[in-house]
């Protein structure tokens, strides 16, 4: 069970990946008591380039998806899956090799 993991990744994201993001990307964090897997916490990011998400649960489910909006190719095709603790880098990796983070 991964009570905490919504929480991680939220934090993981507005502390390691948030500041470094290229601009101009705008940021939207949602968050529910009681989604369907769960309690929930969500980003989804965009630009005129890209537009993506990543909803994860308490329950270790998470759903994603990003798009590269100039080609119409999924970065990230859309999944939902069960997190299996392959760290939030991997889940998200061709997207932030993509998008090129900043130092």
């Amino acid at each position: 069970m991964h009570t905490n993991i919504h929480k991680e990744f939220i934090a993981w994201f507005k502390q390691s990946i948030e500041p470094r993001l290229p601009t101009p990307f705008n940021v939207e964090y949602l968050s529910e008591k009681e989604g369907d897997f769960g309690e929930f916490e969500g980003v989804i990011v965009s630009s005129e380039f890209q537009d993506g998400f990543f909803y994860i649960w308490s329950s270790g489910m998470y759903h994603m998806a990003f798009l590269d909006l100039i080609t119409e190719e999924f970065i990230i095709p859309d999944a939902l899956a069960e997190y299996k603790n392959e760290g939030f880098n991997q889940l998200l990796h061709p997207w932030l090799k993509k998008i090129e983070l900043q130092e």
